[in-house]
Order: C-alpha cells, then structure tokens, then sequence
C-alpha cells in the first residue's frame, strides 16, 4: 500500500517533518495509522531517510508488543536508516548514470551512422575495393550475397557456390555496420576454420576504427580549410574604408572560394526600409 506524503500515519508524519517519531502505545499516539494488514501493531517507530538534508523516504518498525522500542534501538536503527538512505541514493544515482550514458550512446550511434550514410552518399561511384592477383582494384558493382546478408544481419556468414567457399564480415563501428569483407577460396580448397573467423573479426574491428579515425582527420581538415578561407575573406573584406569596395570584395572573394558561377549582393533600397517602417 501506500501512504502520502504529511498525509496518513507515523510515516506520513516523519517523511514531511523530517524528524523520527515512536509511538511506544499505538493506541494513545493520535498519529498512528492503523494498518488493517497489521492489526497486532502495539508500538511504532519509524525514522527519516535523509541524503544531504532532504527526506527521501522513512524507515517503519512495528512490534506486536508495547513499548518494544528504547532510545538504543532508536540511536541503532537511525544509523541502519542513514546508511539505507546512502544506498538508497548511490542506487537511484547509478540508474542515472546509466540512463545517461544509454542516451549519450544512442545519440553517438545515431551520429555515426548518418556521417557514414552521408560519407558513403558522397563517394558513391565507388562501391569499394577488390584484391585478387592481379593486384588492387576499385569496384562499382552491387554487393555480392554475402556482403548484403552479412551486413543485414550484423555478423559474419559463410556460404558455398559454385566458385568456391565464401566468407563475409561485417565493419561495425559503435553498433552501426558500415560496411563489410568479402573473403573467397578456389573450389576445392579447404573449408574457413574458426581461426580464419576469427582474424578476420579482429582484422575487420581494426578497421572500423582506422576508417572513423580517417573520416575525423578528414573532417577536422576541412573544418580547418572552411575556417582559414572565413578568416582570408574576413580579412580582406574588413580592410577597405568604402562601402562599395567592401561589397566587391566580397562577392569577388565568395564567389572564387565557393567556385560559384555568379555571386551577388544588394542593400536595402531605402524605399523598402520606409515602406516596412510604414507597416
């Protein structure tokens, strides 16, 4: 059951004031709430949770006999409520933290895959990279099977055809599969071990960071380009003392940063200004 808050009962009392309460004969404390579930109730103490000064909840001990409680039990059992309390508080805490740290790893999750959707959107003439004798080659053609089964279903899969046996490891990066090996032998040759698994696991991890540790380097560089050519523009636009060098300059400088075919830019008539004025 429950009990609000300076509303019912010894409990209700003590989690509003804040202060222990004992009633040595239930009968005789005008605060006591008989509790059908416990009708043998003879004496009551109940005792504040606090954490840094506020009530957080009360500690209730009833006893089927009068006057059960002495001021050693109240110091004893006060103790046991303060260390409740700390528990109490650490436990709600961690919950937290953890939500916290759920919601922090979803959102990170969330960023990582759209920056690679965005990555793999940008470099779309080039699916990936194939290695066979003849050495390194780019790749424009769809994914293989085991490459789309592999990334659908977020682990590693081996299949047979007729051109040999077929191993696919998908890339994953923060839980978010970006990609994924595709591994073949010859007909005939010996069947993927659970060593040759396994490499290739750990091999395809390390990956995964290299390539978020290259798309950051990326994306610091042109973070920086972006700010150096804002701060040439900056410059060269705050130097001239007219109004209308400050306008060519910077359609002149936008427009070869930006390799626009056309750049311009307009003041405000004076007609418009009084016109919105009149409004």
């Amino acid at each position: 059951h429950k009990l609000a808050v300076g509303k019912v009962g010894m409990v209700g009392y003590v989690t509003a004031t804040g202060e222990p309460r004992v009633a040595l004969d239930v009968g005789e404390d005008a605060v006591h709430f008989a509790n059908p579930d416990l009708p043998e109730t003879r004496s009551e103490m109940t005792l504040p949770l606090r954490v840094r000064g506020e009530v957080i909840g009360a500690l209730d001990v009833q006893s089927t006999e009068e006057a059960a409680f002495t001021k050693e039990d109240v110091a004893v059992l006060q103790t046991m409520a303060d260390q409740l309390a700390v528990a109490i508080e650490n436990a709600r805490l961690f919950r937290e933290t953890q939500e916290r740290l759920h919601e922090l790893d979803a959102l990170y999750r969330l960023h990582t895959r759209e920056e690679w959707e965005q990555l793999t959107r940008k470099r779309a003439e080039v699916a990936g990279y194939r290695y066979d004798p003849a050495g390194v080659s780019p790749t424009g053609e769809a994914w293989r099977p085991e490459i789309g089964e592999a990334v659908q279903r977020g682990e590693t899969v081996m299949l047979s055809d007729d051109g040999g046996e077929v191993l696919a490891t998908p890339i994953t990066l923060r839980g978010q599969t970006i990609g994924a090996f595709s591994f073949r032998r010859p007909a005939g040759a010996e069947a993927w071990s659970a060593q040759d698994v396994a490499l290739m696991e750990a091999a395809a991890d390390q990956v995964a960071l290299a390539l978020e540790n290259a798309r950051l380097l990326e994306e610091t560089r042109r973070r920086a380009a972006w700010e150096h050519l804002f701060s040439a523009i900056s410059a060269k636009v705050r130097t001239p003392v007219d109004v209308e060098t400050v306008l060519q300059t910077a359609v002149k400088e936008l427009g070869q940063a930006l390799r626009a075919a056309q750049v311009s830019v307009y003041l405000t008539p004076a007609e418009a200004g009084d016109a919105e004025g009149e409004g």
